[in-house]
């Protein structure tokens, strides 16, 4: 890692600017008690002596935009929201790689370390994968690449136990193609409002025909349109439309559409065949006692991590 001190050792043993100095403090001397003592132009413009080019001065000038803004010759500090992300954004002088990370209640600046052990019946279990990436990393962005990793060193396992946050749509239907394992792990639920009331109508109570392109509902009516688009999240997904006239006229439209339009109708989006086939599949699997047999094996990378000193930074998987 790279000290992020080194640049206040360039401003005190090469004199330089003198506003160099007091800005390299910043790190330590509130904005208050700065103001009007220095400008950020010598970063703009840096004196003769300060090359822009050493690593401590651009990280250094990173740190004040990313930090501060300057109007009308005047400091002020960046509100939340003018910021960069949490990937971007510079946290500490002493390592400028770490970046601010947060796990439900926990809150730390580093790092996260992806641990896969082995858990077969018969001991010892062994670590066989370790990986870091920034703190800000999604868990699920980890999975297939540690897959791939697994494959390239031949240790693919035939089954992967995992966490919940490593798995989406994607991971359920791409690790099984991809690499030939069967992934073991709660899913997320549906959390559209027909799945979690009483009497509604959810995504899996229709009868998809991926062939024809077309969905029959409950009550027996066939869909009127199939779009294929991109979702808000860059995710593929098929829009499924049915009819205003079938759907106004339905005795149960009040389970299966909230819509407040003059002629509501029900409109499904569901992700590509085998990613939507693969997400319906582990909800039923999951609901099963063979389930919550198989899935208790994780246990073990749990006991693992509570033996580190790391705790707040270590996120697993687990593999057969």
């Amino acid at each position: 890692m790279r000290p992020g001190s080194v640049g206040m050792g360039i401003a005190s043993k090469r004199g330089g600017c003198p506003k160099a100095r007091r800005i390299v403090w910043l790190w330590q001397k509130p904005l208050d008690e700065m103001a009007g003592d220095c400008s950020p132009t010598c970063l703009m413009k840096p004196h003769p002596r300060i090359s822009r080019e050493i690593p401590a001065v651009k990280i250094l000038r990173q740190v004040w935009v990313q930090n501060y803004r300057y109007d009308d010759g005047q400091l002020h500090w960046r509100e939340p929201s003018d910021i960069p992300p949490a990937a971007h954004f510079i946290n500490s002088p002493y390592d400028p790689e770490a970046r601010y990370g947060k796990k439900y209640s926990t809150h730390w600046t580093g790092y996260k370390v992806h641990l896969t052990e082995t858990c077969e019946a018969d001991p010892p279990h062994l670590l066989i994968h370790v990986a870091t990436t920034p703190a800000p990393e999604s868990d699920v962005s980890m999975t297939q690449a540690i897959q791939a990793d697994l494959q390239q060193a031949q240790l693919l396992p035939g089954q992967h136990l995992l966490d919940t946050g490593y798995v989406n749509a994607d991971v359920l239907a791409n690790s099984q193609q991809r690499f030939g394992i069967e992934v073991i792990s709660p899913t997320h639920p549906d959390v559209k409002w027909q799945a979690n009331t009483q009497g509604g109508i959810d995504a899996s109570q229709f009868v998809i025909d991926w062939e024809y392109k077309q969905a029959t509902c409950p009550q027996g009516q066939t869909s009127v349109s199939w779009t294929p688009t991109v979702d808000s999240r860059h995710h593929e997904v098929i829009k499924i439309r049915f009819s205003t006239t079938d759907c106004q006229v339905c005795p149960v439209l009040a389970s299966c559409t909230s819509s407040k339009a003059r002629a509501p109708r029900r409109l499904l989006s569901v992700r590509p065949q085998h990613q939507y086939e693969a997400v319906q599949a582990a909800r039923k699997r999951q609901a099963t006692k063979e389930f919550a047999k198989r899935y208790a094996l994780r246990s073990g990378i749990e006991a693992t991590i509570s033996r580190g000193e790391f705790v707040p930074v270590v996120y697993d998987d687990h593999v057969i």
